[in-house]
């Protein structure tokens, strides 16, 4: 419900505030890249569906993308193509 709220609140919010609530939502859109990236460096073999379960709603990416960072090479330059 509150992100139903959150999206309802940044579609009818001005500039400055949609920019705000943008802000916000990065946040946790950052947290829950380092969330996968973190899971996946210690344990390949992590459960994907568990992971994107655990991300915070207000910074979810869709699934897809969620997946494709999971699925990079656990190495050095698996992770550079990530970049």
């Amino acid at each position: 419900k509150l992100v139903k709220e959150f999206e309802y609140l940044r579609s009818q919010a001005s500039p400055g505030l949609a920019k705000f609530l943008d802000f916000i939502s990065l946040e946790y859109a950052i947290d829950n890249v380092m969330l996968l990236l973190k899971a996946t460096l210690n344990n390949p073999n992590v459960d994907v569906n568990a992971l994107i379960e655990q991300a915070h709603p207000l910074g979810r990416f869709p699934a897809s993308t969620l997946k494709t960072i999971c699925a990079f090479e656990n190495s050095p330059s698996g992770y550079a193509e990530l970049y």
